[in-house]
């Protein structure tokens, strides 16, 4: 069967950026699952530029914040069309680069259903996670204890077979949907649900010191975990190259990465 992975794009902003720019060169690079793009308030320009890189563009009518906005998107796309699909993969457009295909990985892990990435710091190590724990605990009736020593879920690389990538929709906008002073984001919710995740047999919660399927820069930029860099990837300290690398631009790394782009390729939007 074939495999999906999913973005989803508010705006035309993005798209200005090298950034994006440096994303949609390492995606054009994967031929070997299909791409599907959910869009909402995006210039006719730009949606013709997207098809040199996408499979499917979907357009969505509700204006909610993208981390709400994702999960309906994509849970109602599947639902007609997910049985196409073995595996279903969603991660952040802007600041992600693809080193590998990352369902190479879920499929050499055939006995989990569901693959979430785990930063490599706790909640209380990080000043933003810290925050967002004060604002759930306020929205809980029950088993309201705090959960400093939880580790940060990241809330924006998130996949596995599909009908748990539709269960998982289905929990996080239940999760999500809460009456408070802010908007409580997906990552805010799954740092509470660490512990509860953690006991499912079927589901992996990746960790970038334990395998190499995703490194994220918030925890490489405050020093939580070391990576090496060899000028054009990152990998592990086994020199194994990530799947996927999310936040590069946060790391010391950006701007090397940046130039190498500029030196060496001209721009592909």
């Amino acid at each position: 069967m074939k495999n999906l992975m999913l973005n989803f794009l508010q705006g035309d902003r993005i798209l200005d950026t090298i950034d994006a720019e440096i994303y949609l060169h390492s995606l054009i690079k994967q031929k070997n699952f299909e791409k599907l793009i959910c869009i909402y308030d995006v210039s006719q320009r730009n949606i013709e530029r997207l098809k040199k890189f996408y499979d499917y563009i979907v357009p969505v009518n509700e204006n909610m914040h993208p981390f709400n906005h994702t999960y309906y998107a994509y849970y109602d796309w599947l639902c007609e069309n997910g049985s196409n699909y073995e595996y279903v993969m969603q991660w952040d457009m802007r600041d992600v680069i693809i080193q590998k295909d990352p369902f190479v990985f879920m499929k050499n892990n055939p006995d989990k259903e569901f693959f979430l990435v785990c930063e490599g710091m706790q909640i209380k190590e990080n000043k933003c996670n810290s925050t967002w724990q004060e604002w759930v605990l306020r929205t809980l009736a029950f088993k309201a204890e705090r959960y400093d020593n939880s580790y940060v879920i990241n809330g924006g690389t998130y996949g596995g077979k599909t009908s748990a990538f539709l269960n998982y929709c289905s929990l996080i906008t239940i999760a999500m949907n809460r009456r408070n002073d802010y908007v409580i984001p997906d990552q805010a919710l799954l740092g509470y649900l660490y512990s509860h995740l953690k006991k499912n047999p079927n589901m992996m919660l990746c960790h970038p010191y334990e395998d190499n399927f995703c490194a994220t820069g918030e925890a490489i930029k405050w020093g939580n975990i070391k990576v090496n860099f060899d000028g054009k990837q990152m990998l592990n300290l086994n020199n194994d190259p990530y799947f996927l690398v999310h936040q590069w631009d946060r790391t010391e790394y950006a701007e090397v990465i940046r130039n190498n782009f500029k030196n060496t390729l001209s721009f592909v939007l």
